[in-house]
């Protein structure tokens, strides 16, 4: 069964409400978000070989904005790891997953 990123959004604030007995303010639910969105960017490195950083780094350049991330690094490493994100390609099931959408 697959379901959309809005579907599973419900699902979880429906989830919560029903087994926590309460609704979440907008600042406990971007909590649930920003947990689900770490577990989701992880499964997403590890399909894609890269780190959860470089997943990061893509999906702000796949953003309709016009503003460019500005990342900095504490080593050459960590320099060229960040350079590596723009070679990641997210398809826009795996955007829409990380926007929650």
């Amino acid at each position: 069964m697959k379901i959309t990123p809005k579907e599973f959004k419900e699902k979880l604030e429906k989830y919560i409400t029903l087994n926590f007995g309460c609704d979440l303010s907008n600042a406990g639910k971007r909590q649930v978000y920003q947990a689900v969105l770490g577990v989701t960017n992880e499964i997403l490195a590890e399909k894609k070989a890269c780190s959860v950083s470089q997943i990061a780094l893509a999906w702000l350049l796949k953003q309709k904005i016009e503003a460019f991330p500005i990342v900095s690094a504490s080593t050459g490493s960590r320099m060229e790891e960040n350079v590596k994100a723009m070679g990641i390609e997210l398809s826009e099931d795996e955007a829409k997953w990380l926007n929650l959408e």
